[in-house]
């Protein structure tokens, strides 16, 4: 379980392969536009010895930290409403790793995930007052697919029992609560997403290699989900449309779409690719396979949250520096990132959110 703790559970998914809706109008090309805009980060660093869920607001280098000393904590998700700010992961209690989300910078977790077992939060929803978290947790045989509402120990549990899945991106639309991943299916991971309490996932990643659903958006009546299909010769970016098992391919061998934003009536994808040199963040517009970068070339970049408003495309992400790892977001097409992760520490960013 170090392994996945060190690098998290999406790279460990990206490796075996080999949260959120933005508003707004169409990308502008004046980040000034947006300037009465915050910018929350939610993610983690290294604090020496462990990993410290965390958030940032804006450029501002000094985080909130959530997650306790002398234990690790991870934050994956992120929401904030009605003036508060939800950061949802996981942490380590000392045998396992319990979901639980947290609020403002309370460093007192809501842990849902059972005692005696791992569990993870990798998505998070604010809807009518409830607090929504989706992940998975272990039944001692399986990873099982699963949401939890408010502070309720006892999950949802959407994934069928005897094979693994895993519910990575999470939205909550007309009282609906829409889940996406995927499940394992003899040879191959297969992205879907399931709907309320419906064990039957709607199934998008087709029967031949592997794919995996990383967001989701519902938007005007259509269910988009985001992620990365094997095409027979390497993982691509890519997105599905409903029910669709056909995916439409934006990105090249070797590339992932990690986040969605569906706006404007156009559909924006976050992710990377490996350029031939490096791993570099980008997003991709409808579908385009010219990916707009945002990462530097010649340096490691990876994006995996994205959002559109007030006319710009904010990416949230991750560069090398050459020392450490640094959490940054991007704005629109400049690969100018805004740090927010301090020199020297590593640290990561999970989601981002706008308003």
């Amino acid at each position: 379980m170090d392994r996945l703790i060190r690098l998290g559970l999406i790279n460990i998914w990206i490796a075996i392969l080999l949260s959120a809706c933005g508003s707004g109008s169409a990308p502008g090309s004046n980040p000034s536009e947006s300037s009465s805009s915050r910018v929350y980060i939610a993610g983690e660093y290294y604090d020496g010895s462990n990993l410290r869920a965390c958030y940032w607001m804006d450029n501002n280098t000094t985080p909130a930290t959530v997650g306790a000393p002398g234990q690790d904590s991870v934050s994956y998700a992120l929401a904030v409403s009605s003036g508060h700010v939800y950061t949802a992961g996981y942490y380590h209690d000392g045998l396992y790793n319990r979901a639980c989300y947290w609020m403002d910078n309370n460093a007192i977790p809501t842990t849902v995930g059972a005692a005696g077992q791992s569990s993870y939060v990798l998505a998070l929803a604010v809807y009518g007052g409830h607090v929504y978290t989706a992940g998975f947790y272990i039944d001692g045989s399986n990873s099982r697919a699963c949401y939890w509402m408010d502070n309720n120990t006892t999950p949802t549990t959407v994934g069928a029992p005897g094979h693994d899945s895993f519910a990575i991106a999470l939205v909550v639309v007309g009282g609906h609560v829409y889940t996406a991943g995927y499940y394992h299916e003899g040879l191959y991971n297969r992205a879907c997403y399931w709907m309320d309490n419906n064990t039957t996932p709607t199934t998008v990643g087709g029967p031949g290699p592997n794919s995996i659903a990383f967001a989701i958006a519902v938007v005007g009546g259509h269910v988009y989900t985001a992620g990365v299909y094997d095409d027979g010769f390497g993982p691509r970016a890519s997105y599905w449309t409903d029910n669709n098992t056909i995916p439409t391919m934006v990105g090249p061998q070797n590339s992932t779409a990690h986040a969605l934003a569906v706006s404007g009536g156009h559909i924006y994808t976050a992710g990377d690719y490996n350029d031939g040199t490096s791993v570099r963040a980008c997003y991709w517009t409808d579908n385009n396979t010219t990916p707009t970068m945002v990462g530097t070339a010649g340096q490691v970049s990876e994006a995996f949250a994205i959002a559109v408003s007030g006319g710009h495309v904010y990416i949230g992400g991750y560069y090398y520096d050459g020392s450490s790892v640094r959490a940054c977001y991007w704005v629109d097409n400049s690969a100018i990132p805004t740090t927010v992760g301090a020199l020297g520490i590593n640290s990561y960013t999970r989601a981002l959110v706008v308003q």
